[in-house]
């Protein structure tokens, strides 16, 4: 599969800044991304690979148009790929 990338691809990581007491974002940039709580950072870390899986899985289910999984996934992959606000088109 082929896609064109518009994020940082990862492998991200989380880990833990005692100074702060923030759980960080670190990847091939340099960012300052931290959250308080280590569950949010997670979820954020794994995004790359959530996009990657959700592809990988309207691919595998390609041919069921009206299947509400479909349209949830599709729904989410526009959500990732565009400069909308998150869950715009999920939640329509």
């Amino acid at each position: 599969m082929t896609t064109k990338t518009t994020y940082t691809p990862g492998p991200w990581t989380v880990q833990y800044n005692p100074t702060y007491k923030t759980w960080d974002i670190e990847g091939p940039l340099k960012t300052n991304n931290s959250f308080r709580r280590k569950e949010d950072a997670m979820l954020c870390a794994s995004a790359p690979d959530l996009l990657y899986a959700a592809k990988e899985a309207l691919d595998a289910l390609d041919g069921s148009e009206r299947s509400y999984a479909v349209r949830l996934l599709r729904a989410a992959i526009a959500d990732a790929e565009s400069d909308s606000e998150p869950g715009a088109q999920v939640r329509k």
